[in-house]
């Protein structure tokens, strides 16, 4: 099986202080693009994506665009599906798109408990992150029961001592 790790865009909605992509100008995937990774997944029998960022969720109309380009080829079939997102927007219209995706993963950072997180994981307009997160995670476990959770934590010495508590 072929695996592909495709980034939708390198914008974010949250300005995390360890990010890696601080200061990169924001891209987003074009439709140009689009067409290429769907030529290219189309050499493979087997293929996996897995959607990734900046938050890949902020360019879902990509991630659409390609499943709904795919969905017409037999590769459709045999190709699987996971998602890297910070969760803030897993909504529940996303979710109930992939819910018959073939969805197997989809990895959340969480770091630590509320206060914490939210001090690790910050949106760019200030809102609290934590709790609209858990949400959708909730969200997700009910729409997409037969896909896996990842859930990826961020260990320094700001949230050390809660990572045995988390």
């Amino acid at each position: 099986m072929v695996s592909l790790t495709v980034a939708t865009t390198t914008a974010c909605n949250f300005k995390c202080p360890y990010c890696f992509e601080d200061g990169i100008v924001p891209q987003t995937m074009q439709s140009d693009v689009e067409q290429a990774i769907v030529d290219y997944v189309l050499q493979f029998p087997n293929i996996h994506i897995a959607w990734y960022g900046g938050e890949p969720l902020l360019n879902f109309s990509s991630i659409v665009n390609i499943n709904k380009k795919l969905e017409t080829t037999d590769t459709y079939n045999s190709l699987t599906q996971e998602i890297i997102t910070n969760g803030y927007l897993l909504t529940e219209d996303i979710c109930n798109f992939f819910a018959n995706k073939n969805l197997k993963q989809i990895q959340v950072t969480i770091d630590g408990r509320e206060a914490a997180h939210n001090r690790s994981r910050i949106h760019k307009e200030g809102l609290p992150t934590y709790q609209t997160i858990l949400s959708n995670i909730d969200t997700a476990l009910k729409i997409l029961p037969n896909t896996m959770f990842a859930i990826r934590v961020n260990v320094n010495m700001a949230n050390r001592e809660e990572y045995p508590l988390l």
